[in-house]
């Protein structure tokens, strides 16, 4: 729990990231094969893509803010222990964990409770149905809400605790002598730390365009004439593609950054390939032995021979 309470959120990363990408995918798929997008077809539909969809983006950004806070108040234990007082922060450490999932998750499921109010609804000027939040003004305020919790609020969380822990670990290295073990472990927190502020910093740059295009529709911040709107929804499509890329980004950008990460990861790899290996040689083995003629002549052959 000490070294690897992070493992934790970034497992729960995993889980709402992968469930983001297949609702997202499931509904878009839908959608160039039949016309008619999952989400459209019915108010179950609609109501249930909305809440996982959104629900596992926004939970799947904040375990980052739930690791970044983590590290934060590791970080300030520390910092406390060494500078002020001792104190047992392995408990403590542990409560904070099992108190902080919950209450975000639960968070965020309240201010997701209006998507249990989506339904189907019929234009007749486009002769079409769309899936929206109840009506166009609550649809619209719910696109700042979403663009603060996914996007803002996060970000600036990250940076804000990162930046303190950086602080902290510099100026802790100065007032104190370090020796080998915690110099290695003060060097894996400034890289943890470096890496939640690059994973912030992209990911503001990347999901921010999609939230401002969903404002600008929502609040009616562009001329709807025909060259207009042929230039919104496509920026509309690249930039919810490049969204939704974000959430199977995690991965790629933890071992792109990370040098620890990339090397158990690779230990992982090679292991697997390892095991892989040994569990076809051993088959290959036992084929070998059931297909080799024996070379042990039993006693009634010698003795009739």
């Amino acid at each position: 729990m000490k070294r690897f309470s992070c493992a934790f959120y970034f497992i729960f990363l995993a889980i709402f990231d992968q469930t983001a990408l297949l609702v997202w995918t499931v509904n878009r798929l839908t959608r160039e094969l039949t016309d008619v997008q999952l989400r459209n077809r019915n108010d179950i539909l609609c109501k249930l893509y909305l809440l996982l969809f959104y629900y596992s983006a926004q939970a799947a950004i904040w375990m980052l803010v739930l690791a970044t806070f983590d590290r934060l108040y590791f970080t300030l234990k520390i910092w406390r222990k060494t500078f002020i007082f001792g104190s047992n922060f392995s408990l403590n450490r542990r409560s904070y964990l099992i108190l902080s999932l919950p209450v975000v998750l639960i968070a965020l499921l309240c201010s997701n409770a209006i998507l249990f109010g989506s339904s189907i609804q019929y234009f007749p000027d486009t002769n079409e149905t769309a899936c929206i939040i109840i009506n166009k003004k609550i649809n619209s305020a719910y696109a700042v809400i979403d663009f603060c919790v996914y996007a803002i609020v996060p970000s600036l969380c990250m940076l804000t605790g990162d930046s303190i822990i950086l602080w902290i670990i510099r100026k802790s290295r100065s007032r104190v002598h370090v020796n080998v073990n915690s110099s290695n472990h003060y060097q894996y927190d400034i890289h943890l730390s470096l890496v939640l502020v690059a994973i912030s910093v992209i990911f503001l740059i990347i999901a921010t365009p999609y939230n401002i295009l969903v404002l600008m529709y929502n609040f009616k911040l562009f001329n709807p004439d025909e060259t207009t709107i042929i230039i919104y929804d496509t920026a509309y499509d690249l930039a919810g593609l490049l969204s939704c890329v974000t959430h199977a980004m995690h991965f790629y950008l933890f071992i792109l950054i990370s040098k620890s990460i990339r090397k158990q990861f690779t230990l992982l790899v090679l292991s697997f390939i390892r095991y892989l290996s040994v569990g076809h040689a051993n088959v290959r083995r036992r084929l070998t032995l059931q297909n080799k003629p024996s070379s042990i002549i039993s006693s009634t052959q010698i003795r009739q021979t």
